[in-house]
């Protein structure tokens, strides 16, 4: 099966170069160069920006004087200073000014995308960009502000000649596409830093507030310091950022007694499959991380239905290829903030209770914690 979304869109929001949109041998190349720049020993390198970061925002979280905080926001500045750090090698400062014109920028064509994405099917006028309008003046306005900033970065990095070490994706994908002399341009660079910045802005912050939820509503788990794998595939299980995902079919295939054409684009419900009790037993809706564990074996699925069940970083061959980075990213920040803080829901909070916004889902009413020190 082959990616899908509305491309027209897509192009608009992050070029026509990037893994989003290419296909057939093309994607090929960009996948497995990208997939180099995402190896482990990339990704360690990596580790003390994030656990620096994370840190500096646990100092943020613990100086607030309200009596609880709604960390779903906050944590989007969070999310943004990482890959500033991690992918472009630079310091966006938003968790310290949420007027940063990166977050503002980001944020207005994400939004802009999502309305966009919903009301297409409605109003193909959607889609013409080049209408006088003002909402198309002001994306235009706010894409070239953003294409700009990275394609100057990118083209520093690609004529520099200094003896300076960047530890971050864009550097990774330029020494990738030099050893593997695949004649990649600085366009597809710049695309793709755009589309890691789209992919994995809103969809790890969200994870982030539910898996912090999850720990505050279970204390027992939060003491025992589970916030490991089985802890965080859980609660992507519990709350998949993405409530759906799609791919358009390359062969007709047959299911039962329907037949189901080439070309024809299917839906994907992550949501329901997370929760779907011959997934995941009659327990489906209920938080239980060791029912990840390697020997668990309460569900009789067959090995290769086992790996489609949980979808929360797609699956195939087009899963999410940053799926190493966000799993690693959750870890550390989650560690760094249960060394340095003890969580809890706070009283009277709003119930945390998903709703589709745009291409993903989110707490309806954020998600409200208290928060101490942790005593050494």
């Amino acid at each position: 099966m082959a990616g899908s979304l509305d491309l027209h869109h897509v192009d608009a929001f992050v070029g026509t170069k990037s893994l989003l949109q290419l296909m057939g041998s093309e994607w090929k190349v960009h996948r497995k160069l990208i997939s180099k720049a995402f190896s482990w020993q990339n990704l360690v390198v990596m580790v003390p920006s994030m656990t620096s970061i994370a840190d500096d925002f646990a100092s943020v979280l613990l100086k607030s004087n309200a009596e609880s905080i709604d960390v779903a926001p906050l944590l989007k500045l969070l999310t943004l200073d990482i890959i500033g750090a991690t992918a472009f090698g630079s310091s966006f400062n938003a968790i310290h000014d949420a007027k940063n014109p990166i977050m503002e920028g980001f944020t207005l064509l994400l939004e802009d995308f999502n309305h966009r994405m919903i009301e297409a099917p409605f109003h193909p006028g959607s889609k013409f960009y080049w209408l006088p309008t003002k909402a198309n003046k002001l994306h235009r306005a706010t894409t070239q502000s953003m294409r700009q900033l990275i394609d100057d970065l990118v083209a520093s990095r690609m004529k520099s000649t200094s003896n300076e070490t960047y530890h971050d994706l864009l550097q990774f994908m330029i020494a990738a596409a030099h050893e593997e002399n695949s004649g990649v341009t600085a366009q597809s660079f710049a695309d793709n830093l755009l589309t890691f910045l789209f992919a994995g802005f809103d969809t790890t912050s969200i994870s982030l507030s539910y898996a912090l939820y999850l720990m505050a509503s279970h204390p027992d788990v939060q003491e025992k310091a589970l916030a490991e794998n089985l802890f965080i595939t859980e609660s992507l299980r519990l709350f998949p950022p993405a409530l759906v995902t799609s791919r358009t079919l390359e062969d007709e295939v047959t299911i039962g007694k329907h037949r189901i054409p080439r070309g024809t684009t299917v839906m994907l419900p992550i949501y329901w499959i997370h929760r779907y009790d011959a997934n995941w037993g009659s327990d489906a809706d209920r938080f239980r991380p060791e029912r990840h564990l390697e020997d668990s074996d309460d569900i009789n699925l067959s090995a290769k239905d086992k790996g489609f069940r949980m979808l929360a970083f797609s699956g195939g061959p087009r899963n999410c290829v940053g799926m190493r980075y966000a799993m690693l990213e959750t870890v550390v920040v989650l560690a760094v903030l249960l060394q340095r803080c003890v969580f809890s829901v706070a009283k009277d909070a709003p119930p945390v209770r998903p709703v589709v916004s745009g291409l993903v889902q989110k707490p309806e009413h954020g998600v409200w914690l208290n928060i101490q020190p942790r005593k050494a």
